[in-house]
């Protein structure tokens, strides 16, 4: 994209051009300024030009048209490569001068009719499987032309994904402690979910000397962790904050997590936990989903909430501050505010203990 010239005088960059918002105004190719990010970023002309599926010699063109535009060296490129004063300073300005050009598609978007786009949305991948069909083809039957790209991760990496533009909504866990909210970020409380730990009549005949319904009758209305420790239980190897949790509620006890399998897809092995080999923690949206796919795995499993205050669960929208909403990513936002707190609504005790 090219903008006509207007007078602009190529005088040195200073901090006072970079933070002002009519740097959309200077004549620019925007595909240069993104090619010399991911170039800055990688350190590297091969990596950068794999990434963005173009070639080095693309890229080298791009970046000669920057320094040739603004008669400053930018990059020196051997014997590595290496970004100059100058360099840092466009480095620190584009970000500015992308995200204004996106704030101005946002407000003209407003105008169009035809309300064509792409938005950007990112959840982890063990809600997928509830959130998806809940507000996708709500969302469809009023933008058919907006296309919506989904991201997969850990909630730290989505806000990352946030950060960098990569992404533009994301639906995940709040850390429980706001003072560790990203200050650039709005968080948005949807809804609060318990954490529940699934196990066989098997697992708990093995690990507690009472006889099968004292058990079942003891933890009938839940327990805490401290209590079911011994069981062998599925562990998320990328340590989500749901597991992060659970493993300090552990070391407090001074106890060892006894893992029986590495896995972040806990409904996806609940064949296992139905076998007896592994106890299965679930988040409660994630529960749901399970039980609408399975209405019977309260007859398979026992189902126990767990009432550590600690593993309550708060599911969040989170958006870039500044950040100028289109038309349809506000109707995406107000989808999610209203379908995703149904998706954590409590089933009666009776449901969750077989």
């Amino acid at each position: 994209m090219n903008y006509l010239p207007i007078d602009y005088n190529r005088q040195t960059i200073n901090n006072d051009v970079i933070n002002n918002k009519i740097l959309w105004m200077i004549v620019m190719d925007l595909i240069s300024l993104i090619y010399f990010k991911e170039i800055a970023k990688e350190r590297s002309f091969t990596k950068a030009a794999r990434n963005l599926y173009s070639s080095q010699q693309c890229m080298s063109q791009h970046v000669k048209k920057l320094e040739t535009y603004y008669g400053v060296r930018f990059l020196e490129r051997s014997p590595t490569v290496k970004l100059t004063d100058a360099g840092e300073l466009l480095l620190s300005a584009i970000d500015t001068i992308l995200e204004t050009e996106e704030n101005l598609r946002a407000r003209l978007s407003y105008i169009s009719q035809t309300q064509t786009g792409t938005l950007k949305f990112g959840l982890p991948s063990g809600r997928a499987h509830g959130i998806l069909p809940a507000i996708i083809p709500d969302f469809q039957k009023e933008h058919p032309n907006v296309l919506v790209v989904i991201t997969e991760g850990t909630s730290k990496v989505l806000e990352d994904k946030l950060l960098d533009g990569s992404i533009d909504i994301a639906v995940c866990s709040e850390s429980g402690d706001s003072r560790k909210n990203n200050p650039a970020l709005e968080y948005i409380q949807l809804c609060t979910e318990r954490l529940f730990l699934l196990t066989s009549d098997s697992l708990l005949e093995k690990f507690f000397s009472d006889d099968l319904e004292s058990v079942k009758d003891r933890f009938h209305n839940g327990a805490y962790m401290r209590e079911l420790m011994d069981l062998p239980v599925v562990m998320d190897p990328k340590t989500s904050r749901s597991q992060a949790i659970v493993n300090e509620l552990y070391i407090e006890e001074g106890r060892k997590p006894n893992f029986a399998i590495a896995s972040n897809r806990g409904s996806s092995i609940l064949s296992l936990c139905n076998s007896g080999y592994c106890a299965v923690f679930l988040l409660e949206m994630i529960l749901n989903a399970s039980l609408k796919d399975d209405p019977d795995i309260p007859r398979k499993v026992n189902i126990i909430p767990l009432l550590d205050q600690k593993l309550r669960n708060n599911v969040v929208l989170i958006t870039r501050k500044n950040r100028t909403e289109t038309k349809y990513s506000t109707d995406f936002i107000d989808i999610i505010k209203r379908k995703v707190p149904e998706l954590c609504q409590k089933h009666d005790q009776s449901l969750i203990s077989s």
